[in-house]
């Protein structure tokens, strides 16, 4: 089974969506299949906020040099979901997936309605509650409790979207483990 893990970086305090990270898994065989990474130039009149210039580490000039238009960047990632052939399976570390469909739409641009979200973040509670940690956390912070490393430079969408994926695939493992468990009781 595919499925597709995103994430999106903003301006603050406005909701400018200045970047599109993802991965398209391959969830059965516990990898990365391909990857999706688009800048998004800020509105005409718009700065990128000097915190996000320093926690993304996305510089302005690094936008308008490497940055597309809103709506490219959105009809492009459609486009790339679409082409994941994946079933609408598509996932991230809390709402981005409202968020993004929300702003296509008011771009004018129609996101895909076959899409099946799963908001990881909330999925990670499951997960914590066992482990005696509180049901709240980031992504970072998540990934230390499962002894997981961040891999990369965090508040990059591709890298946030990388690392989820890694965080999945080790849910999945103690899953696979869990049903083995119960394997052993069948006909018993």
């Amino acid at each position: 089974m595919k499925g597709i893990i995103f994430d999106l970086e903003h301006n603050q305090p406005t909701p400018s969506i200045i970047q599109i990270g993802a991965v398209l898994c391959d969830y059965k065989k516990r990898t990365i299949v391909k990857r999706f990474n688009r800048y998004c130039l800020l509105p005409k009149g718009e700065i990128l906020d000097p915190y996000i210039q320093d926690l993304c580490d996305i510089p302005e000039d690094f936008l308008e040099e490497h940055g597309i238009s809103f709506v490219s960047a959105v009809n492009e990632f459609w486009t790339w979901v679409h082409d994941c052939n994946c079933g609408g399976n598509i996932a991230a570390w809390s709402k981005d997936l409202i968020v993004l469909e929300k702003q296509s739409r008011e771009a004018g641009v129609t996101p895909p309605t076959n899409l099946h979200s799963l908001d990881l973040k909330e999925m990670g509670k499951l997960f914590r509650i066992p482990k005696g940690s509180k049901a709240k956390g980031g992504l970072q912070n998540t990934m230390q409790l499962f002894n997981l490393t961040f891999k990369g430079r965090p508040h990059d969408g591709l890298t946030d979207s990388e690392n989820t994926a890694m965080l999945v695939f080790h849910w999945l493992k103690l899953l696979d483990t869990v049903y083995k468990a119960q394997d052993i009781f069948v006909g018993v």
